[in-house]
């Protein structure tokens, strides 16, 4: 991915949320569920990434990269419950089972956001994968165990993020615009580092 690109996904993916809660009332939940659906997203693009490695490598084995694969959603199962955490802290009385409903039902201009919002991510993650893993041959160069390995290393940072906020949001109640500007900037900085070191 050139650095333009690179640069206006980022802001892309910075822009949504802030118009979200700023012009369409999104709450912070809401925006922890358009992350988690992205962060879904990679997930599975990675999973499709080891299994192009392990048909086209005859040296490797893909049952052994069960433990990274199975690391690696543990990791991802704790960030989206941290998020859980960070909305409920902030919102005690929140209903998450109908504000996911409130979210995916939400309509704009007469036509309900999640009937945009997934099929663009699926394309998004498609073309991802299409453009930066099979059209330069990567699934040639590398091993399962390096894909993992990366995928993991720039996960893990997510972490650190979650617990972060977290803590914050017990001091800035009153303050979630600035929470949602750290964590925008927060997972920008993220997305930079992971599209430079991820394979």
């Amino acid at each position: 991915m050139t650095n333009k690109k690179r640069y206006f996904k980022i802001l892309a993916d910075a822009t949504i949320p802030l118009l979200g809660y700023f012009l369409w009332n999104w709450s912070i939940y809401f925006i922890f569920l358009f992350y988690s659906l992205d962060l879904i997203a990679r997930e599975i693009l990675t999973y499709f990434k080891a299994r192009k490695i392990d048909s086209n490598q005859s040296n490797t084995r893909f049952e052994k990269s069960f433990s990274f694969g199975l690391m690696s959603a543990l990791i991802l199962i704790f960030v989206i419950a941290l998020m859980h955490l960070i909305s409920f802290n902030l919102i005690p009385n929140i209903n998450f089972l109908q504000e996911t409903i409130s979210f995916m039902t939400y309509s704009d201009m007469g036509i309900q956001q999640g009937y945009i919002l997934l099929p663009l991510i699926a394309f998004a993650a498609f073309a991802e994968y299409k453009s930066e893993f099979i059209l330069p041959q990567k699934f040639l160069k590398i091993t399962i165990s390096e894909l993992w390995k990366s995928h993991i290393r720039s996960s893990v940072y997510l972490i650190f993020l979650g617990l972060t906020v977290l803590g914050l949001s017990f001091f800035m109640k009153n303050h979630q615009w600035l929470i949602l500007l750290m964590l925008v900037l927060s997972l920008g900085s993220f997305q930079l580092i992971s599209s430079k070191t991820n394979v």
